[in-house]
């Protein structure tokens, strides 16, 4: 069975939920030397919808790279509406919560997304780049969802900047880096 994922070949990111991002950060650097790690401070989205109901969510949100794989790691700070918190409350020690694509041409992604029976679960405006996520038609891993990211030229340059420094990472300097 063919799939848009195939079309759209390999996933840019993975993406975990965790109950902390700091200590999920300390054992990714030390148990697989993931890093360095970029933390973005706590913010709610400037626009958000989870299965058509706004949601003004707080998260906490740290990036990495290894190789050309970013890793995400996404906290939930409050009980807002949100696809990290029904994650969490289903897996409270987190986990892969979704496999990110990441498109110049976003619209056509989720246009794509949409034609192929995927279920919009949640979209909004972060930092004023747009994000959405996808439920699969049918469910063969229950909570991994589709992320489909709007490669604008500001996340671009900001996903280049992690990924040179991990490649010039020496495993021990500055793991964490505060956005």
């Amino acid at each position: 069975m063919n799939s848009i994922l195939h079309g759209w070949g390999p996933p840019a990111q993975l993406g975990y939920v965790v109950p902390d991002v700091e200590s999920a950060v300390g054992q990714w650097v030390e148990g697989m030397g993931v890093g360095p790690w970029y933390v973005l401070p706590d913010f709610r989205p400037d626009r958000a919808t989870v299965r058509g109901m706004p949601s003004r969510q707080l998260v906490r949100l740290a990036i990495a790279y290894c190789g050309n794989l970013q890793f995400e790691l996404c906290q939930p700070l409050d009980q807002e509406p949100g696809l990290w918190r029904e994650f969490l409350e289903r897996r409270p020690e987190g986990g892969l919560q979704h496999l990110a694509w990441f498109h110049e041409d976003y619209d056509r992604a989720i246009t794509e997304a949409a034609g192929a029976g995927w279920v919009l679960a949640q979209e909004g405006l972060l930092g004023g780049e747009r994000v959405s996520y996808y439920e699969a038609p049918v469910v063969t891993h229950p909570g991994t969802v589709v992320e489909v990211v709007d490669l604008t030229p500001r996340r671009r340059k900001l996903f280049e900047m992690v990924k040179a420094a991990a490649e010039n990472w020496n495993g021990a300097e500055e793991p964490v880096h505060h956005l």
